[in-house]
């Protein structure tokens, strides 16, 4: 920019506008052809050189791409500026009252439907009456597994995906007030550090939720298909505040200190010969 006061002229509009929106959702070519008159003129001119910014001085969006390979789309995503609109996956015999009528889940079976970001806004509320569990899954081949094999008549089973953007964090606050009072909250997600922040920050939706096969006993048997880590990346998990006493992934931590790997979900997939046992 110091090189170019028109490239700093342009960033400075595409910042002066995303903090305009106070946090509302957009789309990149809405949010392009607000600032320039043009659909395409951010992504192709200014959008590395604004994610460059925003890494800088969003500490929970650096701290993210610290530990994911977030993609330039994933990252503005995470800021709420949206390549297409986000698709939401659950299953689970669950009606989702909207102000335009009723979606009833139950209708696709145990495939589930994707609701798109776009229908968030109109959700009214979730009727959970027959829902004794609720479970997140974050890799989308063991939701699809899941729910194909394990899934229960009274469990409600969501496609976690990853680090939650602010359109799939109003959907899930919408179903937490449903799910105050009845369902167990699961989450299940890799075992390694990214996991485990996963985990954290779903749990300021849902303060009632547990992890689910993220243990030191998963860590043990699966570790001969784990992950092999850094000693760099080893010594900042063990610095982490999920490494302390009262954390429930410390002895996870601790196995994965000895075996030097972390477990991704697909580990579970490789064990055809393992039942797992629904919890």
């Amino acid at each position: 920019c110091k090189k170019d006061l028109s490239q700093l002229e342009t960033l400075l509009v595409a910042l002066h506008a995303y903090d305009l929106q106070n946090g509302e959702p957009t789309t990149m070519r809405a949010f392009s052809s607000r600032c320039y008159h043009d659909t395409k003129f951010f992504e192709r001119n200014v959008r590395d050189l604004f994610l460059q910014v925003a890494r800088k001085y969003n500490n929970a969006l650096a701290e993210v791409c610290e530990h994911e390979d977030l993609g330039a789309r994933d990252q503005l995503a995470y800021l709420g500026i949206y390549a297409r609109p986000e698709l939401y996956e659950l299953a689970g015999n669950v009606t989702i009252h909207t102000r335009a009528g009723s979606i009833d889940l139950n209708a696709a079976g145990d495939y589930g439907l994707a609701l798109p970001s776009t229908v968030v806004d109109d959700v009214v509320s979730f009727d959970l009456h027959t829902i004794q569990r609720v479970t997140f899954i974050e890799n989308k081949t063991n939701y699809d597994e899941y729910i194909r094999t394990e899934k229960q008549s009274d469990e409600l089973v969501i496609y976690h995906g990853g680090f939650i953007s602010p359109k799939k964090r109003a959907l899930f606050s919408k179903l937490a007030v449903a799910a105050q009072s009845e369902p167990a909250v699961y989450f299940w997600g890799d075992i390694d550090l990214g996991g485990f922040q996963m985990y954290e920050q779903l749990q300021k939706t849902f303060p009632n939720v547990k992890p689910m096969r993220m243990s030191e006993a998963e860590v043990k048997k699966y570790h001969h298909n784990g992950l092999a880590r850094t000693e760099e990346y080893l010594c900042k998990l063990r610095a982490s505040h999920f490494n302390h006493d009262g954390s429930c992934f410390k002895s996870a931590i601790d196995k994965i200190t000895e075996y030097g790997v972390t477990i991704e979900q697909e580990a579970f997939l490789t064990d055809t010969a393992c039942n797992l046992a629904y919890i």
